[in-house]
Parts: structure tokens; C-alpha cells; sequence
């Protein structure tokens, strides 16, 4: 699999205490970028059904991803905080599921992310 574009992952790492929660960023080239734009209405009136999935090849240089981390499109700066990180571009999102998709052929092998 080879796609063009290039994400910034900010692991979110919680800190005991009062210490404010870090953040670890790896920049991770080559990964496939999906953004809806969506909506659904109900009786409470417009829902708002944006989502992102991004695919990126198994490969050993990629961080492990968990629910709770960000991830911006486009290679960024360090951050301080979650906030920081966000300000960075408007196309971001926090992950809310990774499915592992390691299977078949060996040049199929990916990790599928998605989130809001």
C-alpha cells in the first residue's frame, strides 16, 4: 500500500497527580486520509455526523495508536497540551477506534483509524 499523504500523531500520555497529561508526537508518512462531511436530523434537531478514517501501513516505524490520541493531517510542531495540539489545523480528530486489518497478503497489512 502506498499513499501520499502525512499525518502528526500526538500520544496522549496521563500523568499522576496534578501533572498536566503529555504528549509524545511521531510524524508518520505514507497513510491514506478519508474526511465525511455529514448530518443527520432527528426530532432534536441537526446531528452532526463528521467523521475521519485514516489507514496506515503496518510498518515498524509506525507508534502504537490508542483511543484518546490525536491526530493531525500534515507534519506539526511539538505540542504542550491537547489544545495546542488542535490549534494546529482544522483537520484533526481525536481517535476513538483503531481496527487492525493484518491480514491477507503481507503488502495489504494496515491499521485502520477512525475518529470525530
Amino acid at each position: 500500500m502506498k499513499f501520499s499523504n502525512t499525518i502528526t500523531v500526538y500520544s496522549v500520555i496521563p500523568q499522576r497527580g496534578r501533572t498536566p497529561e503529555r504528549l509524545q508526537k511521531a510524524v508518520v508518512k505514507g497513510v491514506f486520509w478519508d474526511r465525511t462531511f455529514g448530518a443527520g436530523f432527528s426530532k432534536r434537531g441537526k446531528d452532526e455526523q463528521d467523521s475521519v478514517t485514516v489507514m496506515i501501513p503496518d510498518r515498524p516505524d509506525v507508534p502504537a495508536i490508542k483511543a484518546g490520541d490525536i491526530i493531525l493531517r500534515g507534519e506539526h510542531d511539538e505540542a504542550a497540551s491537547a489544545a495546542e495540539a488542535c490549534g494546529f489545523t482544522e483537520d484533526h480528530f481525536v481517535v476513538t477506534s483503531v481496527r487492525d486489518c493484518r491480514y491477507g497478503s503481507r503488502s495489504m497489512h494496515h491499521w485502520e483509524i477512525s475518529g470525530k
